[in-house]
This record gives structure tokens, C-alpha cells and sequence, in this order.
């Protein structure tokens, strides 16, 4: 069983193990730390011999296993990598960790002759309070292991993880063949012991202080969370603070109460209440996510470090987070919308309530809304509603849906919607509806596209680059001078939201250790739409083929409704009438 901290090294182990098919049976699942012990316990109890795993996921791990742990290790490899990736990224860096991984780091930091300043800690719970002052400091990146790069990520910081290759992925597979040859009479005595481990019906868990298991009367994996889960809301609760929180687990909603219990002895730790809320089956659920967060942002300068979006729409929604009034965003697709909506509710005074997003292009945000007014009382508790793509809500509806929002507008809840540039002309037109409108634009920013806004591209790829080396197991250092001429020079219909998948796509198609011109010019040739240069289809029905000559003119034109109907010579009532159809058509085939 490979347990692995994070999604990347789960691809590489998966693909490593292709090769040792004959010698091992190789079964590799995302968890981390108190998640990942909980897996291996059920590992051992399966009878799975060993167990391999990386840092401190593989020590957690052993103290909770009988059968061996085999350490994944971070290679001399690895560190040239991420220390040559971050020196794409322009700014102070600063690479956190323990001392045995700092030690490495500084060897190769001074071999490279690169800019990044290391930090050494000795606990686990120093990691926030340093990456909060280096961010104070300036700081633009950290680097680090899965703890360093977890908290990173709870505090809104860039961050760049420690990925271990394949060369460490197997050695760590030799070790397992080399162990298995001198111990395999004690593996075989160690698969006869099984624990039987059971629950009671009342769904509550408790946990120590550093996020140890206590007790469990719930079965958590069948409800599908994790300890690991629960552990993350310890972090950023004060003495004697008591959370509520949601969680969407496929076919039903959970509502969290986390309070903290002393013991006589003093000892310090944290009870979860968990029950169901809103089980009223997938269709409810379908389209709602739930975000919350554990701790606030490190910096409560409004995103600083954001790349995609100018300064002036910067400094307009960090004022929205002062204000409890609806908020309007408006713009393109891919200009990042909703992610400007979770920022301005994480930096205002309700980051730790929950944000509920509700795509109205999947579900009936009327049908949640009147859940919530029905029999929802403890999510109604304060939070923030997002309605993403508002256009897309039928236009019978929307008076209705305005009425429930002015029931539940009682100062606890907070609401948002994005919306498409052309919503204030159809509320002007009456293709949608003005009190609606209005309603959400008490306080409303149009977000610019790519070609607007003239970011800096080469900052904004590098920042992909890393997320595409963390989510798909590579290890890319960056994008060659020629093929970030390519991206710098093409048009990105769909914007930062396009521009992120194409990098995506570039790193997994590198050959080499950067993204050259070749891979560039491929992904970009294969997202090309060239009406001049390729014969449109036409199989399918006439409304098929209609669909799809619309869908060809709007991306040519940015997604631009108004000159997309002058040039196909209709009304933009009836080009949203008939996309409105497809998408009504493709929710209901879901």
C-alpha cells in the first residue's frame, strides 16, 4: 500500500509500479498524516504486508502499524529541481522546513547559486507564525514539504512542494523487495492479525489537542470524511472557541459543531457533532459546493501576491470586504469571478462561516434556497451565498428566487453572483430581471479579460507551471523563452481560466525539463479554432449544427454576445434562448 501526501506523488508512484508488476502488487491512495494512519490501520487489517509513504505521513504511519513503513525520500534531484523551478519566479523565497531537509537544501541552494533564503524549524506548529512574518517581509514564495506547503495553503500564500521523482520512488521499491526476501516468514505471521474496530450510531469524534484520534462512535470513511479533515479546523480555534461548519458529501450535507472539552487532568481537546442536513438526494446537490476555511489569510494586505487580476480590481473588492451588501461580479469567462468571490469573503470579517456556491447553470438555485428556508435553520447561521452564472437562471424563476433572497436577507447571510458582461443590458432589455439585477448590484466590478488587463504573463505561467508539477507528479523547472513567446502572442478566448489549462497540458507533454516551443505550439494548435482552415462538421440534426456554428462565432469573439448575434444576424434574446436550451438539455441528460 503506498499512501502518498499529495496527489502528484500518487501519479508517480502509479506509474513507477507499472514496472515492478511481476515482483509487487502495488496499491497507492491520497492521504495525509492522521487520514493516512487511519488507511494504513485498514491496510494492515486487509492484509497488505507493507506500507510505503513520505516525511511525515510515513512517521505518523509507523506509529500506528505493526507491519514495516518504508520512507519515500526526497532525492539530491529534487532539490535541484524545485530550487532551479523557483528561480523562475522573480522576488524574495524563502525554502521552510525541518533541519533535515533544510540542510539538503542549503547545500544545493549554494551549489546553484540561487537567491532562496532557508528557514529551519523544529515543530510543526512554528510553521504558521514564520510563514505569516515572511510574508509581512515580502516573501513571494515558500518552499517546502506537505506540512510547510498545508499551512501555506491555509494562509493564502504562493507556495512551491518538495515532489519526490522517481528515482526516490524506487528506491523505496527495492527497500520493499529487499525487505520482503529477509522477512517474509514474519509477514506471514503478521497477516493473520486483523483488529475488528466498532461503532456505535452517535455520530460524534473527539480529538487530542495535536490531532490524534480519541474516540470515534461514527463511522467516518462511510460518511467519507477523514480525521485529517477534522484536524485542520483545531488549528485555528482559539481557547474555548466553538466552530460550526459545513461539509457536501455526495447525497447529503453535514453540519460540523466543534467545541472544546478540558479534562479534570487539564488536557485540552476537541469534540465534533456531526449530522445530516438537506438529504433530499442528488438533484439538490448537484452544483452546491461548500468551502470553508480553517484559519484567516496571513497577510491582511487584499491579495498581494495575485497574478491574474490589475490593481484597480484589486482594490475595489478589497473594499467590498467592509461591507455585508451583495456583491456583483461581471466579465468573461475565465477571467476568475468566483475565485474573487471566495477571496472577498475570506478576508472579511466571515472567512470562518461557511461559503456556499451554487452554480445555476446545474442546479435550481431556487430549489436550494428554499431548502435552506424549509429546513435549513442551522445553515442559515451566518456565511456567504454565491450564485455563479446568474444569466442561466430561467426567467421564471428569478422573481421568485428574489423573494426568497429578501426572506433570508436578515443581515446573517451574506450574498454574491457572477454574471456574464452583458447582464446589465438585459436587465435593461427585460431578458432579466431588473429587481433581481439590482438586488445583487448594490455593490458590483466588472473583471477585465486577459487582453484588458496586460498582466504579466510570464508570472502567471510560472505560477501554473507549479501547480501543474504538484497535481500531475512532474517536474518541470519552467517554460522556454520561445514558447513563452507563443503564449505571450496568442489570443485565450476563455482567458486565465484557458491559459492555465494549456500550461497544464504543456508540462504533461514535456519532453525534456522544460516546456519548449514544440509542446507550446502543439497544445495551442489543438485548442485553435481555424474556420478558414477547417471544414465545420455537419453531422447532427440542424440544431446540432446551429449549436455549433454559434459556439465557433462566440469564441471567436471572446465570448462577446452582442457582436456574436450582429454577426450572425439574430436577436441576442434568441442566441441566449438557444444556448440556454442546450445547457438546459445537457443538465437534464446528466
Amino acid at each position: 500500500m503506498a499512501i502518498t501526501p499529495y496527489e502528484g506523488l500518487r501519479e508517480t508512484v502509479t506509474a513507477v509500479a507499472a514496472n515492478y508488476r511481476d515482483q509487487l502488487e502495488v496499491t497507492a491512495i491520497l492521504g495525509d498524516l492522521a487520514s493516512g494512519a487511519i488507511y494504513a490501520r485498514k491496510a494492515e487489517r486487509d492484509g497488505y504486508d507493507v506500507i510505503i509513504s513520505r516525511g511525515g505521513t510515513a512517521e505518523m504511519i509507523l506509529k500506528n502499524v505493526a507491519i514495516p513503513v518504508i520512507n519515500i525520500e526526497v532525492s539530491g534531484y529534487d532539490y535541484m529541481r524545485a530550487i532551479k523551478l523557483a528561480d523562475n519566479i522573480k522576488g524574495l523565497k524563502a525554502f521552510v522546513g525541518f533541519a533535515y531537509i533544510t540542510e539538503r537544501a542549503r547545500s544545493v541552494n549554494e551549489l546553484l547559486q540561487t537567491d532562496i533564503d532557508i528557514f529551519t524549524i523544529n515543530e510543526e506548529k512554528e510553521i504558521a507564525p514564520l510563514l505569516k512574518k515572511l510574508t509581512s517581509q515580502g516573501y513571494e514564495l515558500i518552499i517546502g514539504d506537505v506540512a510547510t506547503c498545508r499551512t501555506a495553503e491555509e494562509l493564502d500564500i504562493r507556495r512551491l512542494l518538495l515532489t519526490s521523482g522517481e528515482e526516490s520512488v524506487i528506491d523505496a521499491f527495492e527497500s520493499v523487495i529487499a525487505w520482503t526476501k529477509a522477512y517474509s516468514a514474519s509477514m506471514e505471521r503478521l497477516q493473520l492479525l486483523q483488529q475488528v474496530a466498532l461503532f456505535s450510531d452517535r455520530k460524534v469524534v473527539v480529538l487530542a489537542e495535536n490531532g490524534d484520534l480519541i474516540y470515534a462512535a461514527a463511522d467516518l470513511e462511510a460518511m467519507g470524511l477523514t480525521t485529517e479533515e477534522l484536524r485542520q479546523y483545531i488549528a485555528g480555534a482559539g481557547s474555548g472557541a466553538a466552530r460550526n461548519f459545513m461539509v457536501t458529501k455526495e447525497c447529503t450535507v453535514l453540519y460540523i459543531s466543534m467545541k472544546e472539552l478540558i479534562s479534570d487532568q487539564g488536557v485540552r481537546q476537541w469534540a465534533f457533532y456531526i449530522e445530516e442536513v438537506m438529504t433530499d438526494g442528488v438533484e439538490r446537490l448537484h452544483g452546491v459546493t461548500v468551502r470553508n476555511f480553517k484559519v484567516g489569510p496571513a497577510d491582511r494586505e487584499f491579495l498581494r501576491q495575485a497574478g491574474i487580476y490589475t490593481q484597480e480590481t484589486i482594490r475595489a473588492a478589497r473594499s467590498f470586504c467592509f461591507s455585508a451588501q451583495p456583491v456583483l461580479l461581471t466579465g468573461d469567462n475565465g477571467v476568475g469571478k468566483m475565485e474573487l468571490a471566495v477571496s472577498i469573503h475570506r478576508y472579511s470579517d466571515r472567512w470562518n462561516k461557511p461559503f456556499i456556491q451554487i452554480d445555476c447553470a446545474a442546479v435550481s438555485p431556487l430549489d436550494v434556497m428554499s431548502g435552506l428556508l424549509q429546513n435549513g435553520r442551522r445553515l442559515r447561521e451566518g456565511g456567504t451565498v454565491c450564485f455563479e452564472a446568474i444569466e442561466s437562471i430561467p426567467r421564471q424563476q428569478q422573481r421568485p428566487l428574489l423573494d426568497a433572497l429578501e426572506r433570508l436577507d436578515n443581515g446573517k447571510l451574506r450574498f454574491m453572483a457572477t454574471g456574464r458582461s452583458e447582464l446589465r443590458q438585459m436587465s435593461v432589455s427585460g431578458e432579466f430581471d431588473e429587481k433581481l439585477y439590482r438586488f445583487f448590484a448594490q455593490l458590483s466590478l466588472y473583471i477585465p479579460n486577459i487582453s484588458e488587463s496586460r498582466q504579466n504573463l510570464r508570472k502567471v505561467v510560472s505560477f501554473y507551471v507549479i501547480e501543474a508539477n504538484t497535481k500531475l507528479g512532474r517536474q518541470v523547472v519552467g517554460v522556454d523563452d520561445e514558447a513563452m513567446e507563443l503564449i505571450e502572442t496568442h489570443s485565450w478566448p476563455y482567458n486565465f481560466e484557458q491559459l492555465q489549462q494549456a500550461v497544464f497540458q504543456m508540462v504533461l507533454m514535456a519532453e525534456g525539463s522544460s516546456v519548449g516551443r514544440k509542446e507550446a505550439q502543439a497544445v495551442i494548435d489543438a485548442r485553435e479554432y481555424s474556420p478558414g482552415g477547417a471544414r465545420m462538421g455537419l453531422e447532427g440534426t440542424l440544431e446540432e449544427i446551429e449549436l455549433r456554428v454559434i459556439r465557433a462565432v462566440l469564441e471567436e469573439e471572446k465570448g462577446n454576445m452582442s457582436r456574436t448575434a450582429e454577426r450572425l444576424g439574430v436577436g441576442r434574446s434568441t442566441l441566449w434562448r438557444k444556448l440556454r436550451a442546450e445547457s438546459s438539455r445537457t443538465v437534464s441528460n446528466l
